[in-house]
């Protein structure tokens, strides 16, 4: 009997290591997990070519959970994300989080929206058939129905024509479903295996990531009819999670690489990356070598995406102004981000603080104060040089718990300003801890 527990014990290790090592692998072809790596420092050999000054933008989740992946709706009034409850939808300028698949079993991944933005795909992985699924559902939790078996990444195309997916078994071709003729058709081999798909506007082209002749994952461009698949970037690393501008004109896409540090240990990073559909260049979004970011997604004018920011080791929701709008050799886009005070700050009547912003192409700009939330407005100052990022308030002697600030400035006869998100209040006592949020 000792003899059988110790056998049956040893049975358990072996398949839990086996168990581990395949759920790793799976991991590792099927979903963006594994580029969540993380890394105090970065390579820099491409970060001189990102716009300076380009800002992080305006932080919307602090749940303090890992997201493994996001996308904007098409109209832009929502966010879903992907962390480990499940996928989760929320409204863009932040509000009650749902959970829509709370009650389906299984491992649900990479959310993205249909046409409408009135419902979500997404794939399943179900432990207990060992299949992949292509599901949708609607965002107030209905309406749950199956796309495609034995499939994933599953994504439908701008006008609501196709969706593209690849199957789940070797050799992982990628197919089209059409959904006028209800009939699927063949694109391209699966030699490479592929990762999450886009397609272009004019749904003649998918855009996706697979393995290039050195067995590195770069971005390629393939016709919806089926044809040579064409490479469009070249630079080092993994690339995925390809997203085309209402416009047609970018990618964004996430690039996956790591250095070999002073212990010979393997140090990963993410970061985006935009791709000029017109020249072919490939470009940083951001300068900041030590802020890790991937997984970007855009607004529907194109002017904005959300994307996932790593914070204090966990990723949160993002949205910010894409910094190569209107092409090359334009000016970019000018904008404010208010960075504080926050929505839920507690400040004491009397006390100095700093009003903080990011800011690009303006000059100079005027703080405001609102103690009524937002119904009327006092000068704190003007003519602050925007460059600067902050300007020292004395707090007044008020009590309010509906206080905001607002910061702005007019360029070319158009008022571009930011305002706290939510409300802060002014006390006339310490706080005992913490604050509102």
């Amino acid at each position: 009997m000792e003899r059988k527990k110790i056998l049956i014990f040893s049975l358990i290790i072996i398949f839990s290591i086996l168990f581990s090592a395949y759920s790793n692998a799976v991991e590792r072809k099927f979903s963006s997990r594994h580029l969540l790596k993380k890394s105090a420092e970065k390579a820099s050999q491409f970060f001189g070519l990102a716009k300076p000054g380009q800002s992080f933008g305006t932080q919307l989740t602090f749940t303090g959970f890992e997201k493994y992946d996001q996308s904007m709706s098409p109209d832009g009034n929502w966010i879903v994300f992907e962390d480990d409850e499940g996928i989760i939808v929320m409204p863009a300028q932040g509000g009650k989080m749902k959970n829509l698949t709370a009650d389906i079993p299984g491992w649900c991944f990479n959310p993205r929206f249909n046409r409408r933005s009135t419902r979500v795909t997404f794939s399943r992985y179900d432990d207990l058939t060992d299949r992949y699924f292509v599901e949708i559902i609607s965002l107030d939790g209905s309406g749950h129905n199956i796309l495609a078996e034995d499939a994933l990444h599953g994504r439908i195309s701008p006008d609501g024509k196709y969706l593209v997916y690849r199957k789940s078994a070797e050799p992982g071709d990628l197919y089209i479903w059409d959904f006028g003729t209800t009939s699927e058709h063949w694109i391209a081999p699966g030699d490479g295996w592929y990762g999450l798909s886009c397609f272009t506007p004019d749904e003649n082209f998918v855009i996706t990531s697979t393995n290039d002749e050195n067995g590195e994952w770069k971005l390629f461009k393939i016709p919806v009819q089926g044809g040579d698949p064409e490479q469009l970037t070249f630079i080092g690393g993994e690339h995925i999670g390809p997203e085309v501008s209402p416009d047609g004109k970018w990618i964004l896409f996430t690039v996956e690489d790591f250095f070999t540090d002073a212990n010979n240990s393997e140090e990963y990073f993410n970061t985006l990356f935009a791709y000029n559909m017109q020249t072919g260049e490939t470009m940083p979004v951001f300068t900041d070598e030590k802020q890790l970011n991937l997984l970007g997604s855009f607004s529907p004018d194109g002017k904005r995406f959300s994307y996932l920011l790593d914070v204090d080791g966990v990723y949160e929701v993002f949205v910010t102004n894409f910094p190569f709008v209107g092409g090359p050799g334009e000016e970019p886009q000018a904008f404010i981000n208010l960075i504080s005070p926050y929505g839920g700050d507690l400040l004491k009547a009397g006390e100095s603080v700093d009003i903080t912003w990011e800011s690009e192409g303006l000059e100079s700009i005027r703080i405001e104060f609102s103690s009524d939330g937002g119904s009327n407005w006092t000068k704190i100052a003007d003519n602050v040089p925007a460059q600067a990022g902050y300007y020292t308030w004395n707090v007044p002697q008020i009590f309010s718990y509906q206080c905001m600030i607002n910061v702005g400035s007019f360029i070319n006869n158009e008022m571009i300003s930011a305002q706290t998100e939510g409300m802060f209040a002014i006390i006339d006592e310490e706080p005992v801890a913490g604050n509102l949020r």
